[in-house]
């Protein structure tokens, strides 16, 4: 695999043996180009298989940068490694799992314009005067906007999660990582299932988690 096209800074990650590494750079530094380096490296100089890869990114953009990377050095191998966003990842896991995880089946999800519609008619069975999508009317001056509605719906769901073991016990045994009731051993098979199918997991994030 040629590598000369690389940094050496992104060569170094590229080339970098096994066990955890994390990478720190700044927007545009290329992320997704050295991820997509990596997993090539992985596959062709240390014929880890394709299938056995875990490719996480944020955006679908970045998601969709990335398999046309691999393909144009992979080829047909490209399809075999597994690409999904956070959320696209998250929703399969709760399809795949939904009763292990404590769902009790599939729970909606809605698209922003779906979001957008039920949060208008809340609002709007409450009394609240929502701003028009339409920029072409009279702005009101006492209507709220869905964006900033829709903000302060997220700042409350999140000030309102327990924080504490206290707070988690008084919420009903909360779980904060899955935010539903599961036994260990429901949650060691999901665990399970998903480690023993990918042996190797990469992750892009925009920002640092905190």
């Amino acid at each position: 695999m040629d590598l000369a096209r690389f940094s050496p800074q992104q060569q170094a990650v590229i080339q970098a043996g096994d066990g955890p590494l994390c990478v720190l750079a700044a927007p545009g530094s290329g992320k997704t180009t050295t991820l997509a380096g990596r997993i090539a490296y992985l596959v062709l100089e240390r014929h880890v298989p394709a299938t056995s890869i875990l490719a996480i990114t944020f955006t679908t953009a970045a998601a969709t940068a990335m398999r046309q990377q691999l393909s144009g050095v992979l080829g047909p191998l490209a399809h075999q490694v597994d690409i999904a966003t956070f959320h696209a990842l998250g929703l399969r896991l709760i399809r795949q799992w939904s009763y292990q995880l404590g769902y009790g089946g599939v729970p909606a999800v809605y698209s922003r314009d779906d979001a957008r519609a039920v949060l208008r008619e809340a609002a709007e069975g409450l009394g609240l005067a929502v701003a028009q999508d339409d920029r072409r009317r009279p702005a009101d001056p006492w209507a709220v906007s869905l964006g900033r509605l829709a903000a302060a719906v997220e700042r409350f769901r999140l000030g309102a999660m327990p924080k504490t073991s206290a707070e988690q016990e008084l919420a009903g045994g909360f779980d904060p990582d899955l935010l539903v009731n599961i036994t260990d051993a429901e949650r060691a098979e999901v665990q399970l299932a998903w480690q023993s199918r990918h042996a190797r997991l990469l992750t892009e994030l925009d920002e640092p988690l905190r």
